[in-house]
């Protein structure tokens, strides 16, 4: 089996596993998205929760993206009555996934300025290109890699290579970032279309719901793997 059908076959059985917790968080955020065109109070909300994001900057963009990052994933193993996230775990994850909020908030702000805030078919394209093909094979999956790697030594830089080397780093990265393309470049294509009060509302749910496949991919390969 080659490498990327390797991979394919992770972010399929993360989906497989998962399949019905992932089907209802995404019909209930993307039936979330329709009626914001339909009830007054929502779009009131989804403006409230635009406003509130451009006054508290990247603290609001960490804080929110941790809280929805760390909650969906929870609702979703409760849906699939998995057992629920050791609480020791929680400070890793709301670090890691602040961290991811950050540099999502910023990068989304860069293509803002330099591509543009239309929803037109030509600016979808290229925000999803930049977004599928530079940022997230390069800076958020290596990042993704990096710490559970980190989490998985024992909190131990020294311990990293033990946990990575040999090819394994290669094989999760390719694992993310197929699975990301998978996800993703669907997602991002329509999220980038909806106005911009609604698209912060639908990337927390979108990214809690990316949540549930990638910590499963990465925490199973620190199952499989054996390290502590």
């Amino acid at each position: 089996m080659t490498p990327f059908l390797a991979a394919a076959r992770e972010g399929a059985t993360a989906v497989r596993q998962n399949w019905l917790a992932f089907l209802v968080i995404v019909l209930a955020a993307w039936v979330l998205a329709a009626l914001f065109y339909l009830l007054p109070g929502l779009q009131a909300g989804a403006e409230a929760l635009a406003r509130y994001k451009t006054e508290g900057g990247l603290a609001f963009a960490a804080i929110s993206t941790a809280i929805s990052c760390i909650t969906i994933p929870e609702i979703g193993k409760r849906i699939m009555r998995q057992p629920p996230t050791p609480l020791a775990d929680y400070p890793f994850l709301f670090l890691f996934w602040a961290g991811i909020g950050i540099m999502v908030d910023v990068f989304y702000a860069y293509l803002g300025r330099t591509i543009g805030a239309g929803t037109s078919p030509g600016v979808v394209a290229q925000k999803v290109l930049y977004d599928q093909f530079l940022f997230s094979p390069l800076i958020t999956m290596p990042y993704g890699v990096f710490l559970f790697g980190f989490k998985e030594a024992g909190y131990k830089l020294s311990k990293i290579p033990l946990v990575l080397g040999g090819g394994v780093g290669w094989r999760r990265w390719l694992a993310t970032t197929v699975t990301c393309w998978g996800f993703w470049i669907p997602t991002v294509t329509a999220v980038y279309a909806l106005p911009g009060d609604v698209k912060f509302l639908m990337f927390l749910a979108m990214e809690g719901t990316w949540g549930v496949l990638l910590v499963h991919i990465l925490s199973r390969a620190e199952e499989i793997s054996g390290h502590n």
